[in-house]
């Protein structure tokens, strides 16, 4: 079976002490393997910014990213294990963006 199509997310907040950040990435990095997984480990995380109906809100950094076709990482700030309650919006974007295929 191609399970290529399958997209997995993977988010962490940075005071997540329920499922800390570092070693999430490192199992995603160095022991998880998945078909792009010598393209993913090398990507470095980008800036995510807080964007509000499409619009950007100024330079607010609201975590960070790395993604290829079949898994995505997100790191969000302020955020710990209830991230749809830390980070509504950002929470928000990210399933609106799996929804329309986006990720």
């Amino acid at each position: 079976k191609d399970n290529y199509s399958v997209k997995q997310i993977f988010v962490t907040g940075d005071d997540d002490f329920i499922c800390y950040r570092k070693p999430i990435r490192s199992w995603l990095e160095n022991t998880l393997v998945f078909t792009e997984s010598a393209k993913f480990k090398p990507l470095n995380l980008t800036v995510l910014y807080l964007i509000y109906l499409g619009y950007s809100v100024g330079d607010k950094v609201v975590g960070y990213r790395k993604a290829v076709t079949q898994v995505a990482y997100y790191e969000l700030l302020n955020s710990g294990h209830f991230m749809y309650n830390d980070q509504v919006s950002v929470v928000r974007a990210i399933l609106s963006d799996l929804s329309s295929g986006k990720l």
